[in-house]
């Protein structure tokens, strides 16, 4: 139920990404973490989100800004909006909004991205449903993966069906709007809303999250491919410290437990995406801080470690200022720069891409100090990526550790950085990590 610094309310939403059918088997087979997982080929395993309200989303400045962090597969028509939002007259409660899905669909069309919609399960229909995934075959606006309403296990959504916002209306109702989407577009990629587990993320769990799972994907597997995870390990504002915000890493192998446990139980050959991200379900300062960068990097390969196909930010634009956001990019707010200037967590996505590419194998490292995470990738020739969560003190990794030697290419993203700087340095015994940093070390 996140709430956004709109002219009007609206919960956020994530995005995901459309696998082929080898890929479909992480979530069964349980491979993740140390042993390395191989990322799907196409399209990018990082993705955000945007909404019908974000009027910034058709600035020419956000394509290149996509492309450069790879964002692949962008969400949309928002959180709790989309169980509001009428495609064909592009209205919510009778308001035309700034983004049409044609739209939409150029904007992302231009980053060479793909297209994740959430359809209106809250107030819409199934044959709502169902015409749009027509018109996007028709008309050439192909969506890689379609998910039925943005979290209808939660209150806080738009509901008009009986018994609303519980597992068993939803597995009976959601049905219908599964079945649409596919009898339009044979082949189709639904998504449904998982529930998480409230004492892993406070901020997107809930009470009987279980039952949910268990109830909707015993009733509705044969039509559902993926589960829709969302991650927020904080609720309200955190008053924690960075090392205590980049811990909440340590808490995803459980989740992946949890959900690999769920869909193998009933629905094996679905994978499972992280639809929405952030460090809370509050907006915060955070995202104006180097901690963001640290922790969307960390916690956007810890998830793609453990088995996720897209891990997903909300959101590119949050109308917020710098000490309330959730956005990528600024929309211009009090302390946040001109409208898309890149903010700190983009900046994360940006050095995760270095090891999250498209076939890729991404696996954790081991043996590295305390408050330091690290991932091994296959991209670029064997990259690294290293956290130092201390906002006190500089870390020294040990050359061996991450298998380098000789002369390497940094890149670096720190307290004192603007963006991301590039240099060279040599690898013999260790390397030096700044405070509150993310280092991606690469050959040559």
């Amino acid at each position: 139920m996140r709430i956004v610094n709109t002219p009007r309310r609206a919960a956020i939403a994530g995005a995901a990404l459309l696998v082929a059918a080898s890929g479909a088997q992480v979530a069964a087979t349980g491979t993740a973490g140390a042993q390395g997982v191989t990322l799907s080929a196409t399209p990018s395993p990082l993705g955000v989100n945007t909404a019908a309200w974000d009027g910034y989303f058709n600035d020419a400045a956000v394509p290149p800004a996509l492309s450069a962090a790879h964002l692949g597969l962008v969400r949309y028509p928002g959180g709790s909006w989309a169980d509001q939002y009428f495609w064909q007259t592009n209205t919510e409660d009778g308001n035309v909004q700034p983004v049409s899905f044609a739209q939409f669909s150029s904007d992302v069309d231009a980053a060479n991205g793909q297209k994740f919609v959430t359809v209106n399960y809250g107030s819409g229909t199934p044959a709502d449903a169902g015409a749009w995934a027509t018109q996007s075959l028709t008309s050439g606006e192909a969506v890689a993966l379609w998910e039925i309403g943005n979290e209808e296990y939660g209150s806080w959504e738009t509901d008009d069906h009986p018994n609303p916002h519980t597992a068993a209306s939803y597995a009976s109702n959601g049905l219908a709007y599964m079945q649409a989407i596919k009898a339009a577009v044979p082949g189709a990629q639904v998504c449904y809303d998982y529930a998480m587990d409230p004492s892993l993320a406070p901020g997107s769990g809930i009470s009987g999250y279980q039952a949910w799972n268990d109830t909707v994907l015993k009733a509705d597997a044969a039509d559902i491919n993926c589960a829709d995870v969302h991650w927020y390990p904080f609720s309200g504002t955190p008053t924690e410290t960075s090392d205590q915000i980049l811990a909440t890493i340590t808490k995803i192998p459980a989740a992946y437990s949890e959900v690999h446990a769920a869909l193998s139980a009933y629905d094996p050959n679905a994978y499972f995406v992280v639809g929405e991200l952030n460090i809370s379900s509050s907006e915060t300062a955070y995202n104006s801080e180097p901690v963001a960068a640290l922790f969307s990097a960390a916690t956007v390969l810890q998830w793609l470690a453990y088995g996720a196909k897209s891990v997903d930010w909300w959101d590119a634009h949050n109308y917020g200022t710098a000490s309330a956001d959730f956005g990528l990019l600024s929309s211009g707010g009090t302390g946040e720069g001109p409208v898309d200037t890149p903010l700190a967590p983009y900046y994360g996505y940006v050095m995760a891409s270095k090891l999250a590419q498209p076939g890729a194998t991404l696996s954790l490292l081991s043996g590295l100090p305390s408050n330091t995470y690290g991932w091994s990738s296959t991209a670029d020739n064997g990259s690294v990526l290293l956290v130092n969560a201390s906002s006190s003190g500089t870390a020294k990794v040990s050359c061996s550790a991450i298998s380098k030697s000789g002369t390497v290419t940094e890149y670096t993203y720190d307290s004192a950085a603007t963006s991301v700087v590039q240099s060279q340095a040599t690898c013999s015994k260790s390397l030096t990590l700044p405070v509150e940093s993310v280092v991606v070390v690469s050959e040559g």
